[in-house]
């Protein structure tokens, strides 16, 4: 007669079964943060190259409030997606979706903004001087 104990057993299964779902949550939360990441630099780049069009020569280069707002918002609602679709078994890096990489964002197309309104310059000079 062989005896087998139930609860063992079934503890063992359940304890598998848990695993690959935490496995398959995580697999699945990473690949979202991924694809969110892609979402948020895309998001980033269209709002400045709006917003770098609406300065004019020589204008306010500092970042507009609203553009940084928006920015937060999306990183909050691609975060809270990751966890939601996750089922908050992903842990979110600090850096994830920082405002950090819009202010680099911003920061070089005003240096290549101002860059384009010094060569214009020199060949508004070179011109007038022909």
């Amino acid at each position: 007669k062989y005896y087998l104990e139930p609860k063992s057993h079934c503890k063992d299964i359940y304890d598998r079964e848990v695993s690959r779902f935490k496995s398959r949550m995580t697999t699945k939360g990473e690949k979202l943060m991924k694809l969110n990441d892609k979402y948020f630099n895309s998001f980033i780049e269209s709002e400045i190259a709006e917003a770098a069009n609406k300065i004019k020569y020589r204008g306010n280069t500092s970042m507009p409030h609203s553009l940084k707002m928006e920015a937060q918002e999306k990183a909050r609602q691609y975060k809270s997606e990751v966890i939601e679709k996750s089922q908050n078994v992903v842990t979110i890096p600090s850096e994830y979706l920082s405002l950090g990489i819009l202010t680099k964002k911003w920061n070089t197309k005003m240096n290549d903004l101002k860059t384009k309104w010094e060569d214009q310059k020199a060949q508004a000079l070179i011109y007038r001087r022909k």
